[in-house]
């Protein structure tokens, strides 16, 4: 970014500067308070809101360097253009200031009232009131030979200070005013976001509800399952009660009822003598019925086994022959 020369006017005098293109836009000059040196020669330095707002005319642009536009500054001073300035732009000024101008009288109304309502509505003040109503605009023809340019010059003597402190409001008003939207914009992003994790638990919680009530509907249907299989049992239980059960006192003299002891034949003797019981049809008869329990049911080779086994004892069964041989 090249440097500039600008002309200011302090007081009746013109003075010269050499400054970064950055400090100046529209015949405004923004001018540092402090650590000028440092910011003069560094052409990529930009104003900051804190720096002095001051009126200016362009005289030279696109300046290489630092060095270059002071030593155009220095020839520039050498030559009687900027008194012929001075003198012209003065002349001009009486030419035509000869009309009536309210400027004056409508400073005063915007110092008063910023300087009553600077922590109020500078914007509505400002509004009343434009900024462009702060000066005038003369425009004044160079009287160089060599040149034949247009200029632009401010017909007030000095900087107004009631300009730079509305101006400098202004601009305060609007980085508070950006801030404070940045600061909603945060807000409401982290309503959003609070709002939304608030749905998601919500949802979770619905979830967690809508399984609860599955598992207690099967626990129900479960419940009303073996509510059906008791009251079958209890039905079943309650069927078996009510049928006729005979006593054993009133079935004493059945013959399943008769006490059974016989005692095992050991011996070929024993066998003998139940051999002498059996040829009588009484006893016969009774020893049939006392055994016949013992073969109430079940195939016949199982109940001859049962019988050898209680009429005859180990010992004497293995003493006898079974293949039809004699005795021994």
């Amino acid at each position: 970014m090249p440097f500039k020369v600008v002309q200011t006017l302090e007081g009746k005098k013109y003075k010269l500067f050499t400054i970064p293109s950055g400090w100046e836009s529209n015949n405004i000059l923004r001018y540092p308070n402090k650590c000028i040196s440092k910011y003069l020669k560094d052409e990529n330095s930009t104003p900051t809101l804190d720096w002095d707002v001051i009126k200016c005319k362009v005289k030279r642009t696109d300046v290489l360097s630092y060095e270059n536009g002071e030593k155009l500054v220095s020839e520039m001073l050498k030559h009687s253009d900027t008194e012929d300035d001075v003198d012209n732009y003065t002349q001009r000024r009486r030419s035509h200031n000869k009309s009536l101008n309210l400027n004056p009288i409508a400073q005063d109304m915007m110092g008063n009232v910023v300087l009553t309502n600077r922590n109020t509505d500078i914007a509505s003040s400002s509004a009343d009131l434009p900024i462009e109503l702060n000066y005038n605009l003369v425009y004044t023809e160079d009287i160089q030979a060599n040149s034949t340019n247009t200029s632009q010059v401010f017909s007030n003597d000095t900087t107004p200070l009631v300009q730079d402190s509305v101006s400098f409001d202004i601009s305060k008003m609007f980085e508070n005013q950006k801030q404070i939207l940045d600061n909603q914009a945060t807000i409401l992003s982290q309503i959003y976001q609070n709002r939304q994790q608030q749905l998601d638990n919500n949802s979770a919680i619905i979830a967690q509800i809508q399984s609860l009530k599955n598992v207690q509907n099967s626990f129900i249907q479960k419940v009303s399952a073996l509510s059906v299989q008791m009251e079958d049992a209890v039905f079943q239980i309650t069927s078996s009660y009510n049928q006729d059960v005979q006593t054993l006192n009133s079935s004493k003299g059945h013959v399943e009822n008769i006490p059974i002891y016989e005692k095992p034949v050991d011996s070929a003797q024993e066998l003998d003598e139940l051999e002498n019981q059996l040829s009588d049809p009484n006893n016969r008869d009774c020893l049939k019925n006392r055994y016949s329990i013992l073969c109430s049911g079940g195939k016949a080779i199982d109940c001859a086994y049962m019988l050898v086994d209680v009429m005859f004892t180990r010992k004497f069964i293995c003493e006898c022959s079974w293949s039809g041989g004699q005795q021994r």
